[in-house]
């Protein structure tokens, strides 16, 4: 598979395991395109974008899976502080944790959406923010999330991630070659009260609880007893949170 995109650098840049990467500046029709993008763009826009540089990646034809939440653009809108700044086409991708946009499915120019917690991209499925999170092991980090449920106290997001596993190159005949490959999971997370740092939340019946704030468990124990949820899944995740949130 071979993908190009062009990006927006505005604060960090990204890399991608087993990946060639090349940057340049903008020419030809990719300066015109970005130079009529700019000119049309309002004053918020100033604050979501910045000026545009090249990247190209490639990837193993046999390459398994996608870095690609969505491998089509899809319609979405911008909204900054809950003020809708742009109507654009939006692209996620997983591994590097960046959003990629586009004015039109068929423009060939790519800009990335800058890191900013201002900022909420809405699409026909699903709801995408950045926000500080403290991971499964501890640490703390800031990336995308969607929101999942959004109640009286209690927001949940998803967050689907993916990691790059390099394949092995048979050296003879007994040896089996396998592919580089992608591979997707997910982790959820909660947050009280809007709190500024997202809290893991397992979907584990054993280890829920314990991953719940003090005033919150007992409650979180007498629902599990009394009902059936089937917290692995998604749809019993957010039964059993809605319940709790009453």
């Amino acid at each position: 598979m071979k993908i190009k995109a062009f990006i927006v650098v505005f604060a960090i840049s990204f890399g991608l395991s087993g990946q060639t990467l090349l940057q340049e500046a903008p020419k030809g029709d990719d300066i015109l395109n970005y130079a009529n993008f700019m000119s049309r763009r309002n004053p918020l826009g100033d604050m979501m974008f910045a000026e545009v540089r090249s990247r190209s990646i490639v990837f193993d034809p046999s390459t398994v899976g996608s870095p690609y939440l969505n491998e089509a653009f899809q319609p979405c809108e911008l909204y900054y502080k809950e003020e809708l700044a742009e109507k654009l086409y939006y692209r996620y991708n997983m591994h590097n944790d960046e959003v990629e946009l586009k004015e039109s499915p068929l423009s060939e120019t790519v800009f990335a959406l800058n890191l900013d917690r201002n900022i909420t991209l809405k699409s026909e499925d699903l709801i995408l923010t950045l926000e500080t999170l403290k991971t499964p092991k501890q640490g703390v980090r800031n990336g995308y999330v969607n929101v999942l449920y959004s109640g009286k106290n209690l927001k949940v997001y998803l967050r689907v991630k993916t990691k790059f596993k390099e394949g092995v190159r048979a050296v003879n005949s007994m040896v089996r070659s396998t592919p580089d490959k992608f591979n997707q999971f997910i982790e959820y997370y909660y947050q009280i009260n809007d709190e500024r740092l997202l809290q893991h939340l397992p979907n584990k019946r054993r280890k829920i609880v314990e991953a719940l704030p003090q005033d919150y468990q007992l409650k979180a124990s007498n629902l599990l007893q009394e009902n059936r949820y089937t917290i692995k899944t998604e749809e019993g995740l957010l039964e059993f949170i809605a319940d709790l949130d009453k």
